[in-house]
């Protein structure tokens, strides 16, 4: 399985037979986002990996892992001003709260009506809002994630296409940038500006040029 190879010497006679790793330097693990403690030389980092879990590291290199949530994970967020709060994520919009620093993990939104398989995500450390692609001309931000939070689903103009890569403006408040692709729904790419993003006034503008490919996928963005 995508976990490596496993044995089970009981399987055609037991109900419930047992299993036991046989991976021995078998390392595959593929990663879709991950996030660092931002203290100078910390190792401690959560990751999200490809059909196995959301993974707590504490030390350098290569070594052993803890998983703090299960499934796919997918992006994971750590608040760089306050890292006692953490996210996780699994498929679509399922996203995993932290308030303690990564010991435990609670939902805090089960949607997967909305968004992509393995969603995009940003958090605005500032404002203590998370925001991730949700459907053609949509997306959802959470917010106040170190208190009562809130989900809500806003609706902007993307020409029509569906979030690909969204990235929190390190500059101006309350304005993000997103990015658009072909895989996984109709449209193309293309690049956005939000203003007032967490907000149900929030307004969209285009800011690429007809030079990016119409099946082309922008999967980062960075300022």
């Amino acid at each position: 399985n995508d976990g490596g190879v496993y044995y089970s010497s009981n399987v055609g006679n037991a109900s419930n037979p047992s299993f036991a790793a046989r991976n021995n330097g078998y390392n595959v693990t593929q990663f879709y986002g991950a996030d660092q403690v931002n203290t100078a030389g910390s190792n401690f980092m959560i990751a999200g990996a490809q059909d196995n879990g959301s993974h707590r590291f504490t030390g350098s290199g290569i070594n052993s892992t803890t998983e703090v949530t299960g499934g796919d994970g997918a992006f994971c967020h750590i608040d760089q001003l306050n890292s006692t709060y953490q996210f996780t994520q699994y498929v679509y919009n399922s996203f995993y709260r932290s308030t303690n620093g990564g010991s435990s993990f609670s939902p805090i939104l089960q949607n997967q009506s909305y968004g992509r398989f393995i969603n995009p995500t940003d958090y605005d450390d500032n404002a203590k809002v998370m925001y991730s692609a949700a459907n053609t001309d949509q997306y959802i931000y959470l917010d106040n994630l170190t208190g009562t939070n809130g989900a809500f689903l806003s609706n902007v103009n993307l020409n029509g296409f569906q979030a690909s890569a969204i990235k929190v403006s390190p500059y101006t408040n309350n304005r993000i940038f997103i990015g658009t692709g072909t895989a996984g729904s109709s449209g193309g790419s293309a690049v956005f500006r939000i203003d007032n993003a967490a907000s149900n006034s929030a307004t969209s503008t285009q800011i690429s040029t007809s030079s990016l490919p119409g099946n082309g996928y922008i999967s980062s963005i960075d300022i």
